[in-house]
């Protein structure tokens, strides 16, 4: 059974008894849906001074690198998780891919015929069960 409430002002989920919050709940749903749908899970939260980028997947047996940025809400009241990934969160978004590429050329078979592209998953955790829209080359 989930429950939410807030801590210190920020919202959690309880859930059998453990907490954790929303956007860490986003998450874990959008992972298990990266690999429902064939995704092999290549990092989690990877950072850098200048970021983060939630999800480092691949779809399994292809060439296709996707840096995949997790936007979470309790309702959809305040419109798309998705419009909350503006310009300027794009740009840091793609220079943290950067870095990613230049720590891992080799590492995790990337070269130069590596292609990938940046998705948003949308997780809006309404009362009923989730809402999950994956939104693949969300922007470029």
């Amino acid at each position: 059974m989930e429950a939410m409430a807030t801590s210190g002002g920020k919202p959690y989920i309880e859930r059998g008894g453990r907490r954790m919050s929303v956007g860490r709940r986003g998450e874990a749903l959008a992972v298990s849906h990266l690999e429902i749908a064939g995704y092999e899970i290549l990092r989690r939260n990877f950072t850098c001074r200048l970021g983060e980028i939630d999800i480092i997947a691949r779809p399994r047996g292809s060439n296709m690198l996707c840096f995949i940025e997790v936007k979470c809400r309790r309702s959809g009241n305040m419109g798309r998780p998705y419009e909350s990934v503006g310009p300027r969160k794009r740009k840091h978004y793609r220079q943290v891919a950067t870095v990613f590429l230049m720590r891992e050329w080799g590492g995790l078979m990337i070269n130069e015929s590596t292609e990938y592209r940046f998705d948003v998953i949308e997780v809006v955790l309404s009362a009923g069960k989730p809402e999950i829209n994956h939104i693949s080359g969300a922007f470029s």
